[in-house]
């Protein structure tokens, strides 16, 4: 085993965060690490990577113990790596200057021992790229890459001095299935030579198609562990959640008959190509594309935080002042973003998120009693975890519940038009299951919903209606059962004027 952790327990005060957890990583394996918000992955890769000390447990790396608590020094010395999210790379300089930023610059002998030799740099990195079985250009910018061959370089920066182990810690969140795709095909080749690899992600397809071996983690505690080829999606869902969450079937609708209730007219950017979309009532719309697309910069404009260079929008008959997002929430377009820096008050409690400005309440007065049991009951219906937390810091809850209260926020108002990018983005299953079950219902209650997504499984399963974007024009509209991964896939590749 190039990776054994044994027994590890972690508590933060009264909070039991790992409960002896064991887990194997052998020589030239992909590994899955899955389990809900909450379950503790994070933990566990803090403690390896030396960032919190566990309580009890050992960690062993090619053959060296590292007891129970690791310093960052020691697990970087043991050859544990990790690629985050945040990648850390630098758009203006190369594949090989990002590279060596963390491997190491050449460097001349003697009194040019100061002296950084570029072409050997490069040298040097091409050649590890090419053992790695990464095909980059160890000249080409960063910011000219795609997000899933920016990954790529942050990988083989972490592999670089032969580390026995690389965590990549949830960095497929935000690609799109192609790049996830391409970014699939590298790290089976980087396996085959040797290199293990420790994958954490919420999205199953990613684990079905890429891994050897998966691990679910549900409070703390180890529940499973089995090999891919003996495992399929709802068996890794009951794992994850107790029982597959039942996610309503996406079903035709006879979108004709829905009134519109948004109108865009001639969106577009400086230069840019226009774009015009109708939003209908009771509709679940999916606008999705590849990354760099515009499909989320078309969405922040229909939901007023960005502004076009020219069109307009109209809402219930009403031309709306483009890029004002008071005016737009006013009118009774609700925004929500899977970015929860962007849109959340970390700091203050879920029941000043839940009601910003009392919203809620009629008359001029804020009534706390009324906002409590109207905030507690919404916390329910939310399925917001841990339960009865209106006065807990809304920071201090995962992902998927802050997610939840966010959009919460803006569905108890019964708004006309809501329009969400990525709202499941780094979510788990469960909570994924619900946010989609009350998107759902908000559509079946008459809420126009544009439904902005990097995932193409996300818009297949929710959307009666679909538009692909490609450079900023629209390549493609298709509604109902013709709304597939394939056809959204091949759509999102196809330039303007580029038969299927």
């Amino acid at each position: 085993m190039v990776l054994h952790v044994d027994g590890v327990h972690k508590s933060f005060g009264g909070q039991r965060a790992l409960r002896g957890v064991d887990f194997e990583l052998r020589a030239g394996e992909i590994h899955a690490l899955l389990g809900a918000n909450g379950a503790g992955k994070s933990t566990l890769i803090r403690v390896l990577a030396g960032l919190d000390r566990a309580d009890h447990g050992t960690i062993t790396v090619a053959g060296q113990s590292l007891g129970s608590h690791p310093t960052i020094g020691d697990a970087h010395a043991a050859g544990l790596r990790f690629v985050h999210q945040r990648l850390g790379l630098i758009d203006s300089m190369s594949v090989a200057e990002n590279v060596a930023l963390g491997a190491g610059y050449a460097r001349g002998s003697g009194v040019g021992s100061r002296l950084i030799k570029m072409a050997e740099t490069r040298r040097r990195v091409t050649r590890r790229l090419d053992e790695l079985g990464i095909d980059l250009d160890a000249d080409a910018l960063v910011g000219d890459l795609t997000p899933a061959e920016k990954v790529l370089v942050a990988t083989a920066r972490a592999l670089y001095d032969d580390a026995p182990v690389v965590v990549l810690d949830e960095v497929t969140a935000s690609l799109p299935a192609p790049d996830v795709e391409r970014l699939a095909d590298d790290l089976r080749r980087v396996r085959d030579r040797g290199a293990s690899i420790v994958f954490v992600t919420h999205r199953i397809e990613e684990v079905l198609a890429l891994a050897d071996v998966i691990t679910v983690l549900a409070e703390g505690r180890r529940v499973a562990t089995a090999e891919v080829s003996e495992v399929d999606h709802d068996t890794i869902v009951g794992w994850i959640v107790g029982e597959p969450p039942g996610a309503p079937e996406a079903r035709p609708k006879a979108l004709a008959a829905l009134a519109p209730v948004l109108t865009a007219r001639d969106l577009a950017a400086s230069g840019g190509a226009t774009v015009s979309i109708e939003l209908r009532a009771g509709e679940v719309l999916g606008l999705t594309g590849l990354v760099g697309s515009g499909f989320d910069t078309l969405a922040r404009w229909i939901g007023g935080v960005a502004r076009p260079e020219r069109g307009s929008i109209e809402l219930g008959g009403a031309q709306l002042s483009l890029g004002q997002p008071e005016a737009f929430r006013v009118a009774g377009c609700e925004f929500v973003t899977g970015d929860r820096a962007e849109s959340a008050f970390l700091e203050l409690k879920v029941l000043e998120n839940l009601f910003p400005g009392q919203r809620h309440l009629s008359g001029r007065w804020r009534r706390p009693g009324a906002e409590r049991r109207r905030g507690r009951a919404l916390i329910d219906r939310l399925d917001v975890r841990p339960g009865g937390c209106h006065d807990t810091d809304l920071g201090l809850l995962s992902g998927g519940n802050q997610q939840k209260v966010l959009l919460g926020r803006a569905l108890h108002i019964n708004p006309p038009v809501l329009v969400l990018v990525d709202p499941t983005a780094g979510v788990d299953v469960g909570a994924r299951a619900l946010l989609h079950g009350l998107v759902r219902a908000a559509a079946d209650s008459g809420t126009a919903v544009l439904l902005a997504s990097s995932d193409f499984d996300e818009i297949a399963a929710q959307a009666d209606r679909a538009i692909i974007l490609w450079r900023g024009e629209i390549v493609s509209e298709m509604c109902g059962h013709d709304i597939t991964v394939d056809a959204m896939t091949r759509a999102a590749h196809r330039a303007p004027g580029v038969a299927a």
